[in-house]
């Protein structure tokens, strides 16, 4: 059962460390923190792969790390960058376990900036997306009835008062 509410929270870093996941031996760079107003410390975690390495780096750096390696983040290594007692903006979400769907769990992540959301398409280019997906909405709307409208505010609130069933 999840503490913490869904949502953004200020936390105080107490500590970091290297270790892989139990499951797979995936290297991690774990913080522990403590979200604001809170009794329990929580684990933010940075799981390290080909893939996600570009993105560790980045989210890393707008923590404020500046290295070149991440032996720089290690504890006990010489003049290494340590984020205990930083202040961090961090994202409380509540998931469903894999293994077992009764059971949810808390997942906590830095807030995610979204990317740029640059110029608009031209008309070419929305061409393009016809000629490469078109046909799921050519298919879609075949699939529809011929007298589907949009549903309206007015329509919903009609289909949801159920005043005059008889039962």
């Amino acid at each position: 059962m999840p503490h913490y509410e869904p949502g953004v929270y200020q936390a105080e870093v107490l500590g970091q460390e290297f270790r892989p996941s139990t499951s797979k031996g995936t290297p991690g760079f774990h913080l522990k923190i403590r979200p604001e107003g809170g009794a329990y410390e929580r684990e933010l975690t940075f799981w390290i792969t080909e893939k996600t390495a570009e993105y560790v780096a980045r989210d890393l750096a707008k923590l404020g790390f500046r290295g070149s390696s991440f032996a720089e983040l290690e504890p006990g290594t010489p003049n290494y960058h340590s984020f205990a007692g930083d202040t961090i903006t961090v994202v409380c979400s509540h998931e469903k376990s894999n293994t077992d769907p009764n059971k949810v769990f808390e997942r906590w992540q830095l807030p995610y900036e979204g990317g740029e959301t640059g110029e608009p398409m031209a008309s070419k280019d929305v061409r393009k997306l016809d000629a490469l997906f078109g046909k799921h909405l050519k298919r879609a709307a075949k699939a529809a009835p011929a007298e589907s409208k949009p549903i309206t505010p007015e329509d919903a609130k009609a289909e949801a008062d159920d005043s005059d069933v008889p039962f």
